[in-house]
């Protein structure tokens, strides 16, 4: 009877932690890398103030999704209605016009936490959703307004801590979801699963000495 009562017991905290899991995953914060590179290739301007610009916001530590040492990190705000935050990374080139300055060709990486629609998988795609985040980058780096930027490339998704979108590396992903997310439904059930066998424990007690003094009736 204990062993039956034992594998119940293992099989309830098991589901208690995986529900906790879940629970877990949609409630917590989500934490991403956050960088940029918005690089001038060579050959296309002559002044030295425009190269300074690009280069204050080149880091090619950017361009690999599994570099943990280029970017901070930061963690997503909360979402508007109908819209979830994921960890995103644009990537292509980008055609734009800087007022006064001129139009340029630049080779554009960001990775930051971004806001997209509830439906968007977790994969590479269209660049339809982070248009106005990249002309946002640009115009905060050319410090002047710069709302006509033509992207040619992907944005890739992803939405456990601090995963690599478009890095295409299942492991990772798991360790990262494991480690930030479900270890703590396992250490919250592991503590329920230590409650119930102390109280089954004293139930079996309380048993086992009603029945020997029912004996010696």
């Amino acid at each position: 009877m204990a062993i039956i009562i034992c594998s119940r017991t293992t099989k309830l905290v098991s589901l208690i932690s995986f529900i906790l899991c879940l629970y877990l995953e949609t409630v917590l914060t989500l934490e991403c890398y956050k960088c940029q590179s918005l690089e001038l290739p060579p050959g296309q301007t002559d002044d030295e103030d425009v190269k300074e610009q690009f280069a204050r916001n080149t880091n090619p530590g950017c361009r690999d999704p599994f570099d943990s040492k280029s970017g901070d990190i930061v963690t997503c705000p909360n979402a508007i209605f109908g819209r979830v935050y994921k960890c995103g990374l644009v990537r292509g080139t980008s055609e734009l016009y800087i007022p006064v300055t001129g139009r340029f060709r630049s080779d554009t990486w960001i990775r930051d936490c971004m806001q997209v629609s509830s439906g968007t998988e977790n994969t590479c795609q269209g660049t339809e959703q982070v248009e106005d985040l990249v002309n946002q980058r640009y115009s905060k780096m050319s410090e002047t307004a710069v709302n006509n930027v033509i992207l040619k490339g992907e944005a890739c998704f992803c939405q456990t801590n601090l995963c690599p979108p478009g890095g295409r590396c299942v492991w990772h992903q798991f360790y990262v979801h494991f480690s930030n997310t479900c270890v703590s439904g396992f250490i919250i059930g592991g503590v329920a699963l230590g409650v119930i066998l102390i109280i089954t424990g004293v139930c079996l007690y309380c048993f086992c000495c009603k029945r020997k003094k029912e004996q010696y009736v």
